[in-house]
């Protein structure tokens, strides 16, 4: 049994194929895509085939929301509860799990917090290429703290689109073309749990660029084995 971590795969089937080819690989095994997974779109047959691709897979495959997911889509699925949190039942192997949810997998605990803000939002359409939920809200900001309070704020692993201010800082160091545009409200909830939480790492994706900061680590299209 291993968990993997990825970055956004904006529907790159390609990655998740590769992935497929190890031969170690069962259910029992776990790739984490850190937002914007791209395959619920446009709700049509093209959505759907790939989907039970996927879910065909020698692996589980599991995702947090992004900026760029439909989330009306995305909300019409099967609500549960897998693991200890609140996820979107996807397929009988692709689950969607929820914001300010902890899990339980393999031993190892996991905050997750998906969603940020689109730095493209005046070129996309609200309900077509855009929907305000890429914006957590304050009842998952509580329901976040709740949950980590349950857990006395201690988890292995935090796992989120976005990252918190105090990361943002340093990536800034690295990637001179990041700046204020990328928009700062998640940054800002996500420092709000960034000081009440004693973690290992924190995942994130968002930036489409790899660095490994201190406690911080950006991933993309490499795939990481995190237990």
């Amino acid at each position: 049994m291993a968990i993997y971590v990825t970055g956004d795969t904006h529907r790159e089937m390609d990655r998740l194929y590769r992935f497929n080819k190890n031969n170690n690989l069962t259910k029992d095994d776990y790739l984490i895509v850190l937002g914007d997974f791209g395959f619920i779109w446009s709700g049509d047959q093209a959505d759907c085939r790939l989907l039970n691709c996927i879910d065909k897979f020698k692996f589980t495959t599991l995702f947090i929301d992004g900026n760029h997911d439909n989330f009306e889509r995305l909300y019409d699925f099967k609500k549960g509860v897998w693991n200890g949190g609140k996820i979107h039942r996807i397929r009988d192997s692709i689950f969607h799990l929820r914001r300010g949810q902890v899990f339980n997998i393999n031993g190892l605990r996991f905050f997750t917090f998906g969603g940020a803000n689109s730095i493209d939002k005046i070129y996309r359409t609200e309900g077509i290429s855009w929907w305000k939920e890429e914006v957590p809200n304050q009842k998952e900001l509580i329901e976040g703290t709740t949950n980590l309070q349950n857990h006395d704020y201690t988890v292995d692993y935090v796992l989120t689109h976005e990252c918190p201010r105090e990361a943002f800082a340093q990536l800034k160091c690295y990637f001179p073309h990041m700046h204020k545009s990328f928009g700062n409200e998640v940054k800002e909830m996500l420092s709000s749990y960034y000081y009440l939480l004693d973690f290992k790492k924190w995942f994130f994706g968002h930036y489409h660029e790899v660095l490994d900061i201190d406690k911080f680590e950006l991933l993309y299209r490499n795939i990481k084995r995190i237990d």
